[in-house]
């Protein structure tokens, strides 16, 4: 289990794409490549994050709360996979589940980074005093619903042709 790294042309621009593997061995090595990120897609499986959130919302705090996403204000694009099945939630569903999960970790590693005193702190996310959402982070983000196995991808791909 490695990173993939790809190129392909979407109207006459060239991408390098980085795939990082969601496995839990792996998940850090996102961040050798957020320097030169110019987005990021953060890919769920929408039949399973209702068992998954924990461990989903831990990643994507990670992802969030990181100096430089935050200082080079990194787009996150959350792709709401498997919208084929008929147990996948919609993008709302998905969005409503992350945003109530990044709440509740962000009240403990809050409490946490207190009690430690770290020189090296996470950012806070949203607003304090409010519950979170993700309007209340700088960087854009964006929720998408698609099917990689039956190839129903456009909403990625036009999101990838609005930054450029």
């Amino acid at each position: 289990m490695k990173e993939n790294e790809a190129s392909f042309v979407l109207n006459n621009k060239t991408l390098e794409v980085v795939d990082i593997p969601g496995h839990e061995r792996l998940r850090y090595r996102y961040a050798d490549f957020l320097n030169v990120a110019q987005c990021v897609l953060f890919v769920v499986d929408s039949t399973t994050l209702h068992r998954n959130v924990r461990p989903v919302a831990e990643y994507l705090y990670d992802l969030l709360a990181n100096p430089i996403v935050q200082a080079q204000k990194i787009p996150v694009l959350i792709v709401c996979n498997k919208q084929d099945m008929i147990t996948a939630l919609p993008k709302i569903k998905v969005q409503t589940l992350l945003e109530s999960e990044l709440n509740r970790l962000r009240s403990t590693r809050t409490a946490s980074v207190e009690k430690q005193e770290s020189d090296e702190q996470e950012a806070y996310l949203g607003y304090e005093g409010e519950a979170f959402v993700f309007d209340h982070v700088d960087n854009p983000i964006d929720l998408v619903e698609v099917s990689i196995s039956s190839k129903q991808v456009e909403p990625i791909t036009d999101w990838m042709l609005a930054l450029a």
